[in-house]
């Protein structure tokens, strides 16, 4: 290949293969890095939603119970006899609860389905005590005294002549409450956890089974939650985080039920989880790869092509070029033939800019007055407005119109129109201060944007134009004219102006309001 010759194409090709190769690189790790942190943030919302999709269902059921228990204690207070066939068909009527008790205020059981103890007493329990202090109360799992099992209690108070004789309970099982909830996970690579107040997994089956038989149950290390957000769960925090568990990362998402005291927690194993997003991101990778050797070789096939019609491009650039140059933009530095490349291409793009601006300029003025036109009044109207509402200035804005010019037409015809005209446009550039804008906005119409935010000066300067313009004697061929303005300006709050189109309309109306009231006046008004 001819461009092996050159030193410089050499530097080049090793410079461009590093550059490219360090910008897919960045590409690919930006890429990677975008795509697994959308990924995450996407698994983390949908276990957030999944965890309260399995969260309300269970504060649902929670309501109900505590309603259910409620409506006994009022029935009883209502005068309804409680006995143990009416407390054994509770358990018919609300299949939940495993058993009901009735207790005096000592904590000695008044009724129950079954038959107890005498000397048996609840008055330690959380639930009896809570109830005795008017609460209706749902207790964490725990080990019933006769039963031996893991229970929940809901309890309510039971009130005679306004003091509380008694306690109403009702007692759900682990597992009539698993039995309920714990298939409710949204996927099968989802795993649904309860936890208990002492950091166990109470939804292991092996915990249920073995809870009976076990009384310190509660000690055994094997249930034992081990994650780095256990503290979090039983502070009764909520959120979902990318952790570890039981020396694996899962992705997971954790809640607490206060009235039951037990924790949710949603997990997937990290490595299933993100399978197919790294499936996707190996393809991504094998991609930009080829992509890259791809990229490599029509470089240098280009490279290649386009030696052989440099000097070509150079002799059709100085044909195209002037003579006067105003001095080059870039610095010949390679030693090759893109020196004088870039030396022509510097006096072209210096000529074309010249040209551009020039251009631009007879683009934005009044062919007639050389004033700026009706175009460029409103791009520098909406850029006054913008800068106006940053600072929170008003914008202030006049219209002006030759009172009677179709009369100067048909009398002196429109050479003589066009030449009032443009020494209107003349008069209104002495008139007004620098930093004021002044354009032709169309037909015998002129418009002036303020500098400055004094309400006070538009309609002075309006008063003067006014005033000049009257005063003022046009002569042109021997014809001495005298023609009068009507005025309207309006100073408004930036601020609040949606649009600076407003600006014009209300300037208009403060204008044809002058011509309504017989012209050769100033109208304004200030919002």
């Amino acid at each position: 290949m001819i461009f092996f010759k050159s030193a410089f194409f050499k530097k080049l090709l090793v410079e461009l293969v590093f550059l490219v190769f360090l910008g897919f690189g960045s590409l690919i790790f930006l890429v990677y890095n975008s795509v697994t942190y959308s990924f995450q943030k996407m698994q983390l919302e949908m276990l957030s939603d999944s965890i309260q999709n399995v969260k309300s269902p269970i504060l649902t059921w929670q309501e109900e119970k505590r309603r259910f228990i409620q409506s006994i204690a009022r029935s009883m207070e209502e005068g309804l006899q409680i006995n143990p066939v009416f407390l054994k068909d509770l358990s018919t009527i609300s299949p939940d609860f495993r058993d009901f008790v009735l207790v005096d205020q000592n904590g000695h059981i008044l009724q129950s389905p079954r038959e107890s103890d005498p000397s048996f007493t609840l008055n330690d329990r959380d639930y009896f005590q809570s109830s005795m202090r008017g609460e209706i109360y749902f207790s964490g799992f725990f080990r019933g005294k006769d039963s031996r099992i893991s229970t929940l209690t809901v309890s309510a108070p039971v009130k005679r002549e306004g003091e509380i004789k008694e306690v109403i309970a009702g007692y759900i099982s682990l597992s009539r409450f698993l039995e309920l909830f714990a298939e409710t996970r949204p996927q099968s690579v989802i795993q649904l956890l309860f936890l208990n107040r002492q950091g166990q997994v109470i939804s292991d089956v092996a915990y249920a089974n073995q809870y009976p038989s076990e009384p310190l149950i509660d000690e055994d290390p094997q249930f034992q939650y081990d994650a780095s957000i256990l503290p979090l769960v039983l502070a009764g925090k909520e959120g979902a985080s990318v952790y570890t568990s039981k020396g694996r990362k899962v992705y997971g998402a954790y809640t607490w039920i206060e009235g039951l005291q037990i924790g949710l927690v949603l997990e997937a194993e990290q490595k299933i989880l993100e399978e197919p997003l790294n499936r996707f991101l190996a393809s991504i990778i094998l991609l930009a790869l080829t992509i890259f050797f791809t990229l490599l070789m029509v470089t240098l096939f280009s490279i290649q092509y386009l030696m052989q019609p440099i000097d070509s491009m150079i002799d059709t650039m100085e044909r195209i070029i002037q003579k006067d140059t105003v001095g080059p933009l870039l610095t010949p530095r390679t030693g090759s033939q893109i020196d004088r490349m870039i030396v022509k291409f510097n006096e072209m793009r210096t000529v074309l800019d010249l040209r551009e601006l020039q251009l631009k300029d007879m683009a934005s003025r009044d062919s007639l007055t050389g004033l700026y036109n009706y175009s460029t009044l409103k791009d520098f109207l909406r850029k006054e407005w913008e800068r106006r509402k940053r600072s929170g200035k008003p914008i202030c804005f006049i219209m002006a119109d030759i009172d009677h010019f179709k009369g100067i037409n048909d009398s002196f015809g429109h050479v003589i129109g066009d030449a009032v005209l443009k020494e209107v446009g003349k008069l209104l550039e002495t008139c007004v201060r620098a930093g004021d804008t002044v354009g032709r906005y169309g037909g015998e119409e002129f418009a002036i944007i303020l500098e400055g935010d004094d309400s006070r000066i538009p309609a002075l300067l309006s008063e003067r134009i006014r005033s000049q313009v009257e005063g003022h004697i046009f002569v042109f061929n021997k014809n001495q004219i005298k023609i009068t303005l009507s005025l309207g300006w309006v100073c408004l709050d930036s601020v609040s102006v949606q649009d600076p189109v407003r600006v014009i309309e209300d300037a208009d109306m403060a204008l044809y309001r002058a011509k309504r009231e017989g012209r050769n006046r100033v109208c304004g008004t200030v919002h």
